[in-house]
């Protein structure tokens, strides 16, 4: 059985999915460790990871390797943004923000 930081089994799903959760698994445990990041971030990421496990269980196997992908390009801009410096990550949340912001105005 596979388990992650957060608890929850990769079990069935493709290897891909599965190291894109240990991945993600890493980054909430160094943004745990970090204590510049506010715990209402950390939460957030742990609560989005859990929806995005439920997703990848939920849809076609196909379709699986589609919605891994798009996780995994997310979690390794937050890795490098984090391993940037200090204000790495701040600087990434912001600048994610401002794009959000600007596509639902």
């Amino acid at each position: 059985m596979s388990l992650s930081a957060c608890g929850s089994s990769t079990i069935g799903l493709p290897q891909n999915c599965q190291d894109v959760f240990k991945r993600w698994d890493e980054l909430i445990v160094k943004l745990e460790a970090n204590s510049n990041i506010p715990s209402s971030y950390v939460q957030q990421e742990k609560e989005e990871r859990s929806r995005m496990l439920k997703l990848a269980r939920k849809i076609e196997t196909q379709k699986q390797a589609g919605i891994c992908e798009f996780a995994r390009r997310a979690v390794d801009e937050k890795l490098q943004a984090l391993a940037s410096g200090p204000n790495g990550l701040n600087e990434h949340i912001k600048k994610m923000e401002i794009m959000y912001n600007r596509k639902y105005e």
